[in-house]
């Protein structure tokens, strides 16, 4: 259970967007701080991949995330983004150890790993619904 894909339904796809806009992540092509709701906009969908490590665990389903998923989501017109608990420098290494775009990997380096905590409770708190 290393890798977490968050469906979010419409009554909490709201929820998530609004708690989204306040998450920032570090980019690992570059350490820049970024809002992470400001990678896509209103008009465009976008994938969200959750990586609970950015550790060696991983490399293998990131590998295919890479290649099996990200160009099947590319031709359709989605973006894809991945965030992973963990500090910049681990996400870049990360990203370069499987040749994954670093534009396109986020750290998660709050200390209450806030990308991962604004998908999730919506998923876990009833009184989203």
């Amino acid at each position: 259970r290393q890798l977490l894909f968050a469906l979010v339904c419409a009554p909490a796809a709201a929820l998530v967007a609004t708690r989204l806009q306040t998450v920032q992540v570090t980019r690992a092509s570059d350490a820049r701080p970024i809002a992470l709701s400001s990678l896509w906009t209103e008009d465009e969908r976008a994938v969200l991949v959750f990586f609970v490590t950015l550790g060696d665990v991983l490399l293998e389903l990131a590998k295919q995330v890479r290649r099996d998923v990200l160009p099947a989501l590319t031709e359709s017109g989605v973006k894809l983004f991945a965030v992973g608990i963990g500090s910049a420098e681990s996400a870049k290494k990360f990203a370069e150890s499987i040749d994954f775009p670093a534009d396109l990997l986020f750290a998660d380096t709050s200390e209450n790993v806030d990308a991962h905590t604004a998908t999730l409770a919506p998923l876990t708190d009833h009184r989203a619904s």
